[in-house]
């Protein structure tokens, strides 16, 4: 096998993994992340697998060639940079777009409102939460202790009796799990966790994330995106004679000379 074969091609395939991989593992952190899932949809950072079956192309094409191939190196870095950053962009044009929900003076006025949104319907299903939990605790015997809004009778039907109740009432939950905060556009009592973390507003814990961890994660993909692609056309413009005098080698290796016997 020749060099432009299994080595090469081998070289190529494993060097552009190493090189994506921070990226590759950020992308699918973000797509796990419930905070992403439920304001943005995983579709976006669900696009970084693409590079893998990139390389994997472009590993079969070095694996066939008899030659120097330097538009599959260009593809290697190029294209997968090219994806890293219009993820990084969506990220932070999404993020940035919630925030701007979540601090609005307009939280959960409207349904209908512009500047609402996902954070009206959000502070509504909170509403019917905390209305349904109260009368579960209502209900209750004297004396008995609280109990959260997910041991109440009827918590599961009284989910799904409403289009889109169950996705935010699990959010909710997520977040009183997770950070200890209650209420939505303001400051409530726990419905889920009862009597545990303090008695911060969700929304201001989302708004945080989304200025901080989402802007800096794609930040770091877009600036990672640029590096990579200076430092590949850099290294790939001093590679030129090398690959040239590779050429040259590889013609001379399938050159014959006819020598007339005597």
């Amino acid at each position: 096998m020749a060099f432009y074969g299994r080595e090469f091609a081998t070289q190529v395939m494993l060097a552009s993994l190493l090189l994506f991989s921070h990226p590759l593992i950020l992308c699918i952190v973000l797509s796990r992340d419930q905070d992403v899932q439920f304001w943005f949809g995983s579709h976006g950072p669900m696009m970084a697998f693409l590079t893998p079956i990139l390389f994997l192309i472009v590993f079969l094409c070095h694996f066939v060639m008899e030659k120097p191939a330097k538009e599959g190196i260009y593809c290697s870095f190029l294209i997968p940079s090219a994806i890293y950053f219009f993820v990084g962009f969506w990220l932070l044009f999404q993020s940035q777009n919630a925030y701007d929900q979540l601090v609005s003076t307009e939280c959960g006025h409207s349904l209908h409102n512009a500047m609402g949104g996902e954070t009206a319907s959000l502070e509504h299903a909170w509403k019917d939460a905390r209305k349904f939990h109260s009368e579960c605790l209502g209900a209750l015997a004297p004396g008995q202790p609280q109990i959260g809004i997910g041991e109440c009778d009827n918590y599961a039907s009284a989910m799904d009796s409403v289009e889109g109740r169950h996705e935010r009432w699990q959010y909710l939950e997520h977040l009183e799990h997770a950070t200890g905060c209650a209420g939505w556009c303001g400051p409530g009592p726990h419905l889920w966790v009862p009597e545990w973390g303090d008695l911060v507003s969700c929304s201001s814990v989302v708004a945080d994330s989304m200025k901080g961890k989402f802007t800096f994660n794609a930040y770091q993909l877009m600036i990672y995106a640029v590096v990579v692609t200076f430092a590949g056309v850099v290294w790939m413009v001093h590679a030129t004679p090398m690959f040239t005098l590779q050429k040259e080698q590889l013609n001379q290796r399938y050159t014959h000379w006819y020598v007339p016997h005597t």
